[in-house]
């Protein structure tokens, strides 16, 4: 008779000289250990095979599910445990250089009334105004017997060319039909004439407006072209029919509008490039960053600023050692200059992670005296993590730590440094710093923040 015996997983009887238990894959002879958990159902039929895999890789994965979340569970854990630590530091006033974070005022705004730029401007707004002036000056003139005798067609005239059409309707089919295209040619006339004044007093707002100068100069163009090719038109109609009973002569205003149309978007066009070639010409402003919220396991490195289509584009570049990649930044910046003085740049400014360890946010450029900038600070409001659909949001501690070395030093120790750099590393009675700034006990051997082997052991 064969000797049963109860698996110690699921209860059941088994035979005692089975190795593996064919309801649940428990190990029944411990003498078997490299068996296979697929070998245990090999006896069974394919659909109970089947089901028992599957069951088993829902196990499986489910497994790895819980593990994963006790990993970042774990990270999570150390993390909050490093700030409290850091918390205790500061309330102990253990931490070099520290302080509560403190205000200042904004950053100046430079006027360019006399600019270079501006000298465009005005030129373009001069042009304007003469395709402005054309729009009233004698276009084309009319002749035809007594009727017409050098009637002069433009926008000044639009009232008595309505008045022939009226007039002479009963006269002849053509002669209406003829005078209506001119009344709508001149119906764009008065379209340019509010373009280009619209575009006048932008420029007299002191306000640069690429789209509505050039929109000025290609209406000029259009209405004067309008009326050149009208003319062809009918002349060499006149031709085919042998008899020219209507004659159209140009004058001044069309040539002037086309010649300042044509010149005000070449001038648009050399401010545009102008302005283009010194943008690229002239380098990206980067800053070293001074400061670190001593709290928090996050320490930025560079602020660099650039001017893009009349936007300032801020990019922040960081090291983090947080349990989960960090996407979002609030931050403050103040930006110091070489003389010591301190001005607020940007306040609740919300960083979007865009690569690896950068950050990047932009604000409109209000003409920001940017000169004889030395270095930056950042002040960390707080910062977002996205994990598992779940949002996590973490506060700055409202302190800052600020490196010992100078901004050249600091400069040149990040670039010579595969670690983060903040400050001297060094030991502070009991404990020691770090070149990250973190402070932990001299007890240890390895810093708890960046991990970096701990110097003069």
């Amino acid at each position: 008779m064969t000797k049963v015996k109860r698996c110690s997983q699921c209860g059941k009887e088994v035979s005692q000289g089975g190795s593996f238990c064919p309801f649940c894959g428990n190990i029944i002879n411990e003498n078997v250990k490299s068996e296979s958990r697929e070998s245990a159902i090999d006896g069974l039929d394919n659909d109970i095979q089947k089901k028992y895999q599957n069951d088993i890789n829902k196990k499986l994965q489910k497994q790895k599910q819980l593990e994963y979340q006790k990993e970042n569970l774990l990270k999570k854990k150390n993390s909050l445990g490093l700030k409290i630590y850091n918390y205790s530091k500061i309330i102990q006033k253990e931490i070099p250089s520290c302080e509560r974070n403190k205000t200042a005022p904004n950053m100046p705004v430079i006027k360019t009334e006399n600019s270079k730029m501006d000298v465009k401007w005005y030129i373009a707004a001069c042009i304007a105004v003469l395709e402005f002036i054309s729009g009233f000056m004698p276009w084309v003139s009319l002749y035809y017997a007594d009727l017409f005798q050098g009637q002069t067609i433009s926008c000044a005239g639009i009232f008595d060319l309505l008045n022939d059409i009226s007039k002479f309707q009963d006269w002849t089919n053509s002669t209406p039909e003829v005078l209506g295209v001119f009344v709508f040619i001149i119906m764009f006339g008065f379209v340019m004439l509010f373009i280009n004044g619209y575009f006048i007093a932008q420029v007299l707002q002191k306000k640069e407006s690429e789209v509505s100068g050039t929109i000025a100069g290609i209406s000029g163009i259009v209405v004067s072209v309008a009326i050149l090719l009208y003319k062809w038109n009918l002349d060499i109609s006149m031709e085919e029919d042998n008899w020219k009973w209507i004659s159209i002569n140009t004058q001044v205003g069309v040539w002037l509008m086309l010649l300042a149309g044509i010149a005000l978007i070449c001038v648009i066009v050399f401010y545009k490039s102008d302005t283009e070639a010194e943008t690229k010409n002239k380098p990206n402003l980067e800053f070293e960053v001074m400061n670190y919220d001593p709290v928090l396991p996050i320490r930025m490195k560079t602020l660099k600023i650039r001017k893009e289509n009349g936007k300032l584009i801020l990019e922040l570049t960081y090291a983090e050692f947080e349990w989960a990649s960090i996407e979002e930044f609030i931050v403050d910046i103040q930006l110091v200059r070489y003389d010591g003085t301190v001005n607020t740049f940007v306040q609740n400014a919300l960083f979007e992670k865009k690569g690896q360890n950068f950050a990047r946010f932009q604000l409109q450029d209000a003409g920001y005296d940017l000169d004889s900038i030395a270095s930056a600070r950042v002040n960390i409001l707080g910062y977002n993590i996205y994990k598992s659909l779940k949002k996590y949001e973490e506060k700055g501690s409202g302190f800052s730590a600020y490196s010992d070395y100078s901004v050249d030093e600091l400069r040149s120790a990040r670039f010579a440094n595969s670690n983060m750099v903040m400050c001297m590393e060094r030991n502070i009675g009991e404990n020691h710093q770090c070149c990250c700034g973190q402070v932990y006990s001299n007890k240890n051997n390895k810093c708890p923040l960046c991990g970096k082997e701990r110097r003069g052991k």
